[in-house]
Parts: C-alpha cells; structure tokens; sequence
C-alpha cells in the first residue's frame, strides 16, 4: 500500500463519520420497512430502492473527492511537496483515487448491502453479479475521469493568479462532476431495465453477448483507459518521461470498438478506415485546443531532435499530432480504396467519403491556425483569445457574409468542411451507400477538396514562418549584476 493510499484511507475513515454514515442507514432501513417487515417482497423492494440511492449519493460524493483530489492540494499548497517526495505515479493515483474517495466507498458498499438481497431474492446470483459489477464498474470510471479533470486544471491552477484560483477550482470540478454524473446516468438507465428485458437482451458484437454481460465488459474497458489516460497525466505532473503508444493504442480501440455498430458500412475495411479517420479528427479538433505547443516546448523539442534523444523526442510531442497524423493515414488509405476500386471496376466504397477528405483537410488547416496563435503567444499568457476569435472569423464572420452577399454554396466551399445544403446533406443519405455514388472520385468530393486546399496551404505557411521565428530566438544572456 503506498503512503498516500495509507494517509487518505487514516483520514477518510474516521470513526465518528463512519458510524454516524452507519446509523443513519440503519434508521432509513427501519423506517422503510417497519409496516412491511424486511424480509417480505415490499420490504425487500424498499431495501433495494435505498441501496441504490445510498450508493448513487455517495457515489457523487465521491465525484466530488475525485474531482478536487489534486486542485484541493494545489490550492493548499501540499501538492508541490508531493510531487518532490518520491513517489510514484502509480502510488499516487491509488491514493487519490481510492484514498481520498475511502469514505464514499463505504458508504456505497453499506449501499450494496441493501441492495443485493431483494435483487438476489428475485433475479438470481448471475444477475445480480453482473448489476453489482456494473455499479461498481460504473463508478470507478466516473472517479477516474473526475480525477483526470483534477490533474487537467492542475497546470493551469499553478500559473493561475491567486485571485482567479477559485474560478479555475470551481471549473475543474464542474468538469470532474460533469463526466462522472455523465457515466453515473448512463448506468443508471441501463439498470432501469427490468429482469426480463436483461435477460431477453442481446448485443451483437464481435461476439453476441447478453445485454447484462456487455455493460459491465464495455464499463471495465472504459475504466481501463481512463485509468491509463490519468497515469499519463500524473507522469506528466511528476515530470516522468511518457510514451505515446497507449495514446495511440486507444485510437486504435475506439474503431475497433465501435465497428459492429458501424451500420453503414459494418465490419468491412472501408467502414473500419471511416471510424478511424473519423475519430482521429475528433481526439485532434478537442485536443489541439487543450493542449499547447508554446515556443519553450518547440524548443526542448528541438533540442531533443539534435541530441538525436528520440524517444525522450516522442514522449515530449502533444497528443494531437499523433491523432492527426492517424486520421490522415486513415483517410488516405480509404482513397488508394476507393482508386483502387473504381479502376478495377467495382463500387468505391465509402459513405460520406465527399465529405471525408475536405472535413480532414479543414482540420488541418484549423491545427496549424491554433499551433501558430499558440507559439505567437507569450508563455505566461493563454492563446485562448486569439484562438476564438480566429474561429469565430472563420466559423460565423465570413460564412454569414457570404451567405448576406448572396455568393452561395460555392463560396461557402471555401469557408465551412460541411456545406449545408441539400447536396452535402444527401451524402450521409441512403443514395450515398448506393454503389458509385458519394466517393472520393465524385466531382462533389473533387470540388470541395479543391476549394479546402488554398487555406490549407496559407494556414501552414503562417504556421511554419512563425516555428521558425520562435527557433530563431535566443535566450538573452542576464544583465551583469554590481
């Protein structure tokens, strides 16, 4: 057990909060059941209702504990003598996300015990394992992303002036909150379908699995890449070296997860390419604007390159490029098909694929915008300002002034991945999964493509002049002191 694991668990289970958590439990259970009895069916289904709001209310109160594990330390001023003491990444997330949350894991297991009799009672040990295992399962996920939301406002509550601390402190939890209340729901509905419906439910996934079996598999899954993304996120805190392969593992994931239920297309190499793209555009759009690549991280970069220290290079790269740079394969690889297909004769695959290679090429363009505004920034400033009000420019200003002066569609082309009109609505239709139709190779795709390169190639060459002026830089030398 690390020590932090053991300061949390001597704090949070303290004996006068625990029994008091205990007798108020007890009384609710008496009152509930005192007409009915405990052990007949109404008195059992009164349990059952108790468990599951003692165990959904301290499981937000531990949504709450997650989610200020590390800002909480950053505002008292504790954090910093934790990340020097020695410890490592793994001993510190046990702590924080077991330790800090201790007491709320009692209180929802003194839930559990309320709540598996009347369900043992009328559904049997299987399903109530598996309802057990995913309020569990749930919950772990829901304080692991409450923790990640931690350690996300971390950096940012340290470079924060201490009058805006509580601000920043405030969004972190709302974040952590937010994410965690997001899977708690989830579960939630899922466990209001009754005994019938579980057990008559189906998934046909890459195996055909009972509903009351894939949740809990789809929720441990979750847990286990939130659980690496906030290990990720603590080395980064400890300033530990990192490896981008579970990042791009988890890119891998999500496709391969997600497949079976890819309708359009199915289990087939053009649908399975789509998703990818398609995800590596959405992990690129969300985290190009959360992470920054300043002029101090161009140059440890750099300066890593020359030292010919790669993998050192590689764990100190952003995630986006690495989203990027799959979304760009993907969506590569799903032309060469689509060549490859109409050349030899046969359909060009691809629903959506008009749209695929402009939304990608307007993505990059969005990234070396947002990477420019970033390293033209100075350091102790954020580059959210420039950045939104770029956006809103390209996004709302120019499209409605176009739309205002009557150029149309065409104009818009040049401006927006997705035209919104008639025709780009009908490629995600029925007619586009008809053979030949919405590809790559129609003159709807060519065009759009066309008209996505001239900002493309402006917005890398803003890009690229403005990483060679901040490389260009020196480090004054200090002033001479007397």
């Amino acid at each position: 057990m690390s020590a932090e694991l053991r300061r949390n668990v001597r704090l949070e289970l303290r004996p006068g909060p625990c029994a008091t958590a205990l007798a108020i439990l007890a009384v609710l259970a008496y009152l509930a059941t005192a007409a009915t009895g405990p052990l007949s069916p109404v008195g059992l289904e009164r349990l059952q209702l108790l468990g599951l709001a003692a165990f959904c209310f301290f499981g937000v109160w531990g949504l709450r504990k997650a989610s200020g594990a590390v800002s909480d330390e950053v505002l008292g001023g504790t954090w910093d003598q934790q990340r020097i003491s020695g410890q490592d990444a793994t001993g510190l997330i046990a702590g924080k996300l077991l330790g800090a949350t201790a007491f709320s894991w009692f209180g929802a297991l003194m839930g559990l015990l309320l709540y598996v009799p009347a369900l043992l009672a009328r559904g049997g040990p299987a399903l109530t394992a598996l309802h057990t295992a995913t309020l569990v399962l749930g919950a772990l996920l829901a304080h692991t992303l409450a923790l990640g939301g931690s350690l996300l406002t971390a950096e940012k509550l340290r470079k924060t002036r201490r009058g805006s601390r509580g601000l920043m402190t405030t969004l972190g939890w709302l974040l952590g909150v937010w994410l965690g209340l997001w899977v708690l729901g989830a579960g939630l509905q899922v466990l209001g379908l009754g005994e019938a419906q579980w057990q008559g439910w189906e998934v046909r996934w890459w195996l055909t699995l009972p509903g009351e079996a894939f949740v809990p598999l789809s929720l441990a899954l979750g847990w286990a890449w939130a659980l690496t993304g906030a290990h990720r996120l603590m080395r980064l805190e400890l300033q530990e070296s990192v490896t981008p392969l579970p990042w791009l593992g988890f890119l891998a994931f999500v496709p391969l997860y997600l497949l079976p239920f890819w309708q359009p297309l199915g289990a087939t190499v053009p649908g399975a390419l789509t998703l990818t793209a398609l995800t590596g555009l959405s992990a690129t759009w969300g985290l190009m604007l959360g992470e920054r690549l300043d002029g101090v991280r161009l140059r440890l970069l750099a300066g890593l390159w020359q030292r010919d220290e790669r993998l050192a290079w590689w764990g100190a790269l952003p995630l986006w490029p690495f989203a990027l740079a799959v979304s760009l394969a993907s969506t590569a690889c799903l032309v060469a098909t689509a060549l490859l297909g109409t050349l030899g004769g046969g359909a060009a695959p691809g629903p959506g694929g008009a749209l695929l290679v402009p939304l990608a090429l307007f993505v990059v363009r969005d990234a070396a915008l947002v990477l420019a505004a970033q390293l033209a920034t100075p350091r102790h400033r954020e580059p959210v300002g420039p950045i939104a009000v770029g956006l809103v420019v390209l996004y709302v200003l120019l499209p409605a002034i176009a739309v205002v002066s009557g150029a149309g569609s065409g104009a818009l082309a040049f401006l927006l991945p997705l035209c919104w009109d008639q025709s780009a609505l009908s490629a995600f239709g029925p007619g586009t999964l008809s053979a030949g139709s919405g590809t790559m190779l129609s003159h709807q795709g060519l065009m759009r493509t066309l008209a996505a390169l001239p900002g493309v190639a402006l917005a890398l060459v803003l890009a690229g002049s403005v990483a060679r002026g901040v490389l260009a830089e020196r480090v004054r030398p200090a002033a001479p002191t007397t």
